[in-house]
């Protein structure tokens, strides 16, 4: 599987398969029991997003559960929910202590965020809507993505160039 660098998930391009649990596959990244919406989603102007409502989980993957580095997300609080009653958690699904939360008062429902994550090295990404209100829905899209094996070749390349650079300057 060819990766790039840095692999954008817009869910606009991909392919979902599956009858009521659906996968939703893009660029070797695959979000298990999806859910993909039309707008209004998180990223202004964008077509599709993910969906979830409340108490409903969906879990991202890599390729044949290769590692990768999860860097920022678009997310949105949909709904008439009061504060506090919705939120969204993003968390390595095998250390659910390294996680984020984002919920309301602090990030207002309605409105569009872009948060940057530091999610590196990981196998599995869980995003669930944890909010205590059925009255709105989490939505997410541009889910900013590494594969390692990328990665590492980005730093290798860094690593040749510094080297070049220093034997230059030494000659």
């Amino acid at each position: 599987m060819a990766a790039t660098v840095n692999d954008l998930v817009d869910f606009n391009g991909g392919t979902s398969t599956g009858g009521s649990v659906k996968t939703y596959t893009e660029d070797g990244f695959s979000f298990f029991d999806s859910r993909i919406v039309g707008g209004p989603c998180a990223e202004p102007g964008a077509d599709k997003c993910a969906a979830l409502n409340p108490h409903e989980v969906t879990v991202l993957t890599f390729g044949q559960g290769d590692a990768f580095d999860l860097t920022s997300v678009w997310f949105t609080l949909l709904g008439k929910s009061k504060d506090g009653s919705n939120s969204l958690s993003i968390y390595d699904t095998l250390d659910p202590t390294h996680r984020f939360d984002f919920t309301q008062p602090t990030y207002a429902h309605n409105e569009e965020y872009n948060v940057g994550l530091d999610f590196f090295g990981v196998t599995s990404i869980t995003f669930e809507s944890t909010g205590t209100s059925d009255k709105g829905n989490a939505r997410f899209d541009f889910v900013s993505t590494v594969p390692v094996p990328a990665g590492g070749l980005l730093l290798l390349a860094a690593l040749g160039g510094l080297a070049a650079l220093r034997r230059r300057k030494s000659a």
